[in-house]
This record gives structure tokens, sequence and C-alpha cells, in this order.
């Protein structure tokens, strides 16, 4: 999974989140790092920005994962922009 930036174009572009889950597992995205709500297509379609989890679900034992990882979207107008998961900056 990675975080995604990208600078506005007409038409405005569709980000989506991808990851995949260990064999065995499916995946479930959240709105928040703990509870939160399930997000059934974790897009970004406009200018803005949005943080999106990816939780692990073993398929046999029904088990969550005991963390969950994050994916950011990031849609602006100019080049310089702030990646917060991981924390760092890009000019």
């Amino acid at each position: 999974m990675e975080d995604i930036t990208e600078c506005e174009v007409s038409p405005i572009q569709t980000l989506t989140a991808t990851a995949t889950a260990p064999t065995g597992s499916t995946l479930v995205w959240y709105d928040a790092a703990t509870g939160g709500s399930i997000i059934a297509s974790p897009t970004l379609n406009s200018i803005g920005t949005v943080t999106y989890y990816a939780e692990s679900v073993n398929s046999t034992t029904n088990c969550p994962s005991l963390t969950r990882i994050c994916s950011y979207f990031n849609h602006q107008s100019f080049t310089t922009f702030t990646n917060q998961c991981r924390g760092y900056y890009r000019v």
C-alpha cells in the first residue's frame, strides 16, 4: 500500500486505495486508526486530503489484525505536500 499525492488536473482524478491482504485474509477499510466506520470504497475525487486505514481479517477465524495501516491521499492544486502518515515533507 502506498500514499498518493496528485496535483489537480481537469477532469479531477479519482484516487483509490489498494492493498493486498495476506493469504487467507480479506481487507476491511476504515476511516480511523481504531474504531471508526467501515469504508466500502476508499477513494478521493475532490481537492483535499483523506486518510484510510486497512485491517486484515483472517477468513477462517474472523480475527482482525492487531493494527491498521494507513493510506494517505492528497489532491491539491500546487506541488508542495505533507505526508502525515509517514511524517515527512516533500518540496
